[in-house]
């Protein structure tokens, strides 16, 4: 697959990042819209008289079912027979020709719409005079129109439980956590037993370009983490960051997707991982190794992973992985790139971003993320 993926991308038979973005952030808006203008008190309005008299297709000039009677008498009056007969200024309609006879009857329908209305209904024909203008309103005939958008369907089926944009340069502190878990129980920040670096919350910062996770050349004192000896105190030569989802996610069928940039390098990871809290099994929705990126799950010790390396890392590209129940696909750029079993239902899942430095002499980098979207598919 990694072979068929690299001739594909070579030959420009992929969508770009920029096309899935923009895609997106029109579907984005249309469904904000539609959203705002449900809750709109006009909307309200209209949505509760049309429970009440059902649809109705609104003409300009007020009453539909009037106007579509005036414009069908307007052609009946053009018709030879009815002209003839409505020369001879009489209203016997005995042995006249059908078109006659239909003509009659719509205009003693038209003429009984425009009696006034009873006393006892005044107040029912107040409120369809009232559902016919809001039906006639600019808003309402705008979210009629959303609502039939194809494009929208989406969300029908679809619940977006996170979708986070660091361009729009927000504090994130309400979503995100800027230290390794269980920091609070190690008094601080700490590191893994191989890291040479030590995570610190200034080496995430969200700005209008997107969200910087930077790995900076910087003597710092720390610890690392040992399973057989616990918190260490060692000197690293590295600073970087992460973050990670205050909430864990659950859903059985689940897609993750980041917009991401990064350059690979040997003895650098750039990884943005899934971690079940229930189990400790993780997924790598991507890892990069050497000069370039992998995508696959770890087991204990074990671990299985595709990579590519024939991919243009300077420019920003979408990352996505779809799980269900007894499956992992993991795509780029809309492309499926690999695809695992395994048993997640129920699962639990941490999100974090983090940018390592796994040997010495390593240059300094970052890797930007733009948007990390995560959807629950409901069907």
């Amino acid at each position: 697959m990694g072979f068929l993926f690299t001739l594909k991308y070579k030959l420009g038979l992929f969508p770009t990042y920029d096309k899935i973005s923009k895609e997106w952030d029109q579907i984005l808006d249309k469904k904000r819209n539609l959203d705002k203008l449900h809750n709109s008190q006009i909307v309200s309005e209209y949505l509760q008289l049309r429970e009440q008299y059902g649809d109705i297709s609104v003409s300009a000039g007020g009453n539909p079912e009037a106007e579509n009677i005036k414009s069908e008498l307007a052609k009946l009056e053009k018709n030879k027979k009815v002209k003839k007969f409505i020369a001879q200024n009489s209203e016997n309609i005995d042995n006249q020709p059908f078109d006659v006879i239909h003509y009659m009857e719509l205009k003693a329908t038209l003429e009984n719409m425009q009696k006034p209305a009873p006393v006892e209904a005044e107040e029912q024909d107040v409120n369809k005079t009232r559902y016919i203008e809001l039906a006639a309103s600019s808003e309402v005939k705008q979210y009629l129109a959303l609502q039939s958008e194809s494009a929208l369907d989406y969300f029908n089926s679809n619940a977006l439980l996170l979708d986070e944009s660091f361009l729009e340069n927000n504090t994130m502190a309400e979503r995100w956590s800027f230290e390794p878990q269980y920091s609070d129980f190690s008094g601080g920040s700490y590191s893994q037993v191989d890291d040479l670096h030590l995570y610190q919350t200034s080496n995430v910062k969200a700005s209008n370009k997107g969200c910087d996770i930077t790995l900076q050349r910087e003597s710092k004192d720390g610890k690392v983490w040992s399973g057989t000896m616990g918190f260490i105190p060692r000197k690293f030569s590295y600073t970087s960051g992460m973050m990670h989802s205050n909430n864990v996610v659950t859903a059985n069928k689940l897609s993750v997707e980041v917009a991401a940039k990064f350059n690979p390098q040997e003895g650098v990871v750039n990884a943005l991982v899934l971690k079940d809290r229930r189990n400790g099994k993780m997924i790598d929705l991507f890892r990069t190794g050497g000069k370039g990126v992998g995508f696959g799950t770890f087991d204990e010790n074990a671990s299985n992973h595709t990579s590519l390396k024939s991919i243009d890392f300077g420019r920003k590209h979408v990352y996505r992985i779809d799980i269900e129940d007894n499956e992992i696909v993991w795509f780029l750029n809309n492309q499926e790139v690999a695809r695992q079993s395994g048993a997640f239902r129920g699962a639990e899942w941490d999100i974090a971003a983090l940018v390592a430095a796994k040997k010495e002499n390593v240059q300094p980098t970052n890797m930007t993320l733009d948007w990390i979207r995560v959807v629950d598919h409901l069907v």
